[in-house]
């Protein structure tokens, strides 16, 4: 037989008993008994990240704004409340979590809490950019449209990255990648015979 539990706002169903009980005294609602398992709290707290009711002060750097919300700096590379959806330590725009702490579409942020700052990624990815050095025909750069973390050791570079010239035969077609930690660039120099120089080249 299924019962339906009636309960009060300060009060969870306990399923395991069939029976309601009260919520820990400092949340207003919750989904267990223990201080981090509130789902709201009374006016002047701010739910955290742990599901805990924290008073809205100085103290805990947090504030309440006119319409009486508990807000906390952002930028601080503190993820304190629930309410708030990234905090990676800055306020640029286009690193994953915005200047108002939003998450930016294409973006997860990850890893915030009353101690440590979100990481985000790119769901996507970088996009690749490729230029060619107007001065030497032979050389290429590759570079990404955002900040990267280069991963591949120099050692590994060319079992990581494999280039071919469409149309040109593999003896023909010799190279040398370089990277570019400050830039973040990469850059391909071909050893090509002087006769493909003139030659329309597709990467």
């Amino acid at each position: 037989m299924c019962v339906v539990l009636d309960c009060a706002l300060n009060e969870f169903a306990d399923l395991t008993i069939g029976e309601c009980v009260a919520c820990d005294a400092s949340c207003r609602s919750c989904t267990d008994a223990t201080s981090t398992g509130c789902k709201s709290c009374p006016d002047g707290y701010g739910l955290t990240t742990s599901g805990s009711c924290w008073i809205c002060d100085q103290t805990n750097d947090l504030r309440l704004n006119s319409l009486g919300v508990c807000y906390e700096t952002c930028g601080d590379g503190y993820k304190t409340l629930a309410i708030t959806q990234c905090d990676d330590a800055n306020t640029e725009n286009g690193d994953g979590c915005d200047d108002e702490c939003r998450v930016e579409e294409g973006w997860s942020c990850e890893g915030g809490d009353e101690t440590s700052p979100d990481y985000c990624v790119s769901l996507s990815g970088p996009a690749l950019i490729i230029e060619t050095d107007h001065k030497n025909p032979e050389i290429v750069i590759l570079k990404f449209d955002r900040e990267i973390i280069n991963n591949i050791k120099e050692s590994e570079i060319y079992n990581e990255i494999s280039v071919e010239l469409s149309g040109i035969n593999v003896e023909d077609s010799q190279y040398n990648i370089t990277y570019d930690e400050e830039a973040q660039e990469y850059e391909l120099e071909f050893f090509l015979k002087r006769s493909l120089l003139d030659s329309t080249l597709a990467i």
